[in-house]
């Protein structure tokens, strides 16, 4: 049996400001010697392999094969023609590969996904749906996120400021921008406020005086949850959840959607706003058909953003940052996923 050399795997995958591209970063920063091989970006904006990393081999099979066979194993996150090249060359070559799984795009149906040796999920609602598409070389591990690279925050009292963060804002409303905007205008409180920050200029229309809308580009994540008393997330879809799982492990107290993952993360019911009946159809659902979205209600958010508004929230914020001292020990979560590649190996 080949013992585990992280330093012949890598991450096979983009390096931009995506989500899938902070993935990349913080695996590549939990399981340190592993290398990088740099794919396109699909929002054309990729920073240029450094160090040990190196552009992903895309000219012919033959280049990518000869690019692979130096590696033990590979890890991707993507469904993309080069996520499934790479696969499929790398399963020939005898190379192991390793797919963390994005629940909500993968299109079962494509045959390079049945050549994968080991599978990843993140959460239960990645490993329920997986195993209903019949996929079973399953692993359950933490996902390593970095806590050094976020603040620590101690908030006491009732929330005055609420923040929201969109990212980039596009015609299907993800993150649920709208939703809490017209949830928090509807609550009659004077005192409080709401941020709501984007990384693109979108029209979002509001004569609330309490509502103020900032479209810049944050240089750093960890300085999206430096601000706000309480973080407003009622996404209608998640597949890892960056924006929820960094704001509790930043101690803030969260406001999301009572649907997984969301609901996995966070469980007092005070911060869970109901969804409406049934399933929104997402985007390529014609071709993706577990791809869906759960609305939450206006009316049930809005009595979330009261609750915080009227209680104290200092045993939330502390319970949330001893959750993730404990959750994302780093130590620990690195040995879990070294584990489980070990055991791919064996």
């Amino acid at each position: 049996m080949p013992s585990l050399d992280l330093a012949r795997w890598a991450i096979v995958g983009v390096k931009d400001e995506t989500g899938v591209g902070r993935m990349a970063e913080d695996l590549r920063r939990s399981l340190d010697p592993i290398r990088q091989l740099v794919a396109p970006s699909y929002r054309g904006n990729t920073n240029h392999a450094a160090g040990s990393d190196c552009p992903l081999a895309l000219e012919s099979d033959e280049t990518l094969r000869q690019q692979l066979a130096a590696f033990q194993g590979i890890i991707i996150f993507e469904d993309t023609d080069w996520s499934r090249q790479a696969v499929r060359v790398a399963h020939a070559a005898g190379v192991k590969t390793v797919h963390v799984v994005l629940w909500e795009w993968l299109r079962f149906y494509v045959p390079e996904w049945q050549l994968c040796d080991l599978f990843v999920c993140v959460h239960g609602m990645a490993e329920k749906t997986l195993r209903k598409l019949g996929f079973r070389r399953l692993a359950r591990l933490v996902w390593p996120l970095d806590l050094s690279q976020l603040p620590q925050r101690e908030i006491r009292g009732p929330a005055r400021e609420f923040a929201h963060n969109a990212g980039l804002l596009e015609k299907e409303d993800r993150k649920g921008t709208a939703i809490t905007l017209e949830a928090f205008r509807s609550v009659p409180l004077p005192d409080i406020q709401l941020v709501i920050r984007t990384q693109n200029a979108f029209a979002l229309p509001c004569d609330d005086p309490r509502v103020r809308i900032e479209s810049q580009h944050v240089e750093h994540h960890g300085d999206l949850y430096r601000q706000g008393d309480v973080a407003v997330q009622p996404s209608k879809c998640e597949g890892l959840g960056f924006m929820i799982l960094e704001a509790i492990a930043s101690g803030l107290p969260v406001v999301t959607t009572d649907y997984p993952p969301m609901n996995e993360y966070v469980s007092s019911s005070h911060l869970l706003a109901a969804t409406r009946w049934g399933k929104s159809p997402a985007e390529q659902t014609s071709y993706i058909h577990q791809a869906h979205f759960k609305i939450p209600k206006v009316s049930s958010l809005a009595r979330c953003i009261q609750w915080c508004a009227t209680h104290d929230l200092e045993p939330i914020s502390a319970r949330n940052r001893l959750w993730a001292k404990e959750t994302f020990h780093p130590e620990k979560v690195r040995r879990e996923w070294i584990v489980a590649l070990e055991r791919l190996l064996s």
